[in-house]
């Protein structure tokens, strides 16, 4: 009888070979990626952290309008961790995104966001950057920015407290399932315990990076009364005069709370702000990180994260 070889078992027989070769190469497979999402919130919480978070304001709005859904995406592209966005809630009790109360800066229309509904504001275009060239993209609801941003980066959310709409916030959270992505700014005008009277139900159930006076009398005390809430994860601390600070950023950390600066003009960073740090970053930027804080929210997040990973700083 003919033998009928088969070509399966030839190929299966020289890989066997192979294997027996002192020149073969045993490839693993590749493990699990770790959760973007998961790992940012781990960093979030590692307070004594030297990994130092990169929040861009407004998203990165020199490559799109401010408070879009492509600066929220080119800020991902970029490696950011967090993005700050500011909310405004129209005549139909709609949140979008919008800084000014007024639409004339950033769109081709003009009016109050409170006095249109989102039909109305969603037929306006925005503008580039800060107020430039007129684009396609319109303005994003609250909803569709956590969409965009979910288990990619992080949302620091201001004006939430100070317009009262909190709870609507919250709403939009759950119902996108991004609670966990959302960090709530609290202006440092605001006392702790107005804040704790008003959102006394949200304190444990949503992350607050609250802004305290750190180069005034009253800093030392806002500090203390935020770090008794365990969702108190980053306090912010906006000082004019780097000799006049009254508090000490390393208590923050060690009482589990991240140190936040926020870069993008002087009177807030004590001077060490972009434009100082565009001309010598170690003044800037340098300054900062060398003196404890671990968070820095910038309108230069492109030039911080290059500076960051040159100092293994970050990703």
């Amino acid at each position: 009888m003919k033998r009928i070889i088969n070509p399966f078992l030839i190929l299966l027989t020289l890989a066997l070979v192979a294997c027996a070769s002192d020149d073969f190469i045993i490839v693993n497979e590749p493990e699990e990626e770790v959760n973007r999402l998961d790992k940012l919130i781990a960093l979030l919480e590692d307070a004594q952290s030297d990994y130092v978070m990169v929040v861009a304001h407004r998203g990165e709005w020199k490559e799109a309008p401010e408070n879009s859904i492509p600066a929220i995406e080119a800020a991902i592209e970029l490696g950011v961790d967090m993005v700050e966005l500011d909310i405004r809630m129209t005549k139909d009790e709609e949140l979008v995104l919008m800084h000014d109360a007024s639409i004339d800066r950033m769109t081709n229309g003009v009016g109050n966001v409170a006095d249109m509904t989102l039909a109305e504001l969603k037929a306006y275009d925005l503008r580039n950057r800060n107020g430039g060239v007129i684009t396609s993209y319109k303005v994003p609801t609250l909803k569709e920015a956590m969409l965009a941003a979910k288990g990619k980066i992080l949302v620091r959310i201001d004006k939430a407290h100070e317009l009262a709409i909190l709870d609507k916030v919250y709403e939009v959270l759950e119902e996108t399932a991004t609670v966990d992505h959302a960090c709530i700014l609290v202006r440092q005008a605001y006392s702790v315990g107005n804040v704790a009277f008003e959102w006394s139900d949200l304190l444990e159930k949503i992350y607050f990076t609250p802004g305290v006076d750190a180069d005034g009398n009253g800093g030392p005390v806002q500090t203390r009364g935020y770090l008794d809430y365990s969702k108190v994860v980053a306090i912010e601390s906006s000082f004019a005069d780097e000799e006049d600070l009254t508090i000490d950023w390393s208590e923050i950390k060690e009482n589990g709370a991240r140190v936040i600066v926020y870069t993008g003009n002087p009177g807030s960073s004590g001077g060490r702000d972009d434009d100082l740090s565009l001309i010598n970053v170690d003044e800037g930027f340098g300054w900062l990180i060398a003196r404890g804080v671990n968070m820095i929210q910038t309108d230069e997040p492109d030039y911080l994260l290059r500076y960051l990973r040159l100092k293994g700083l970050h990703d």
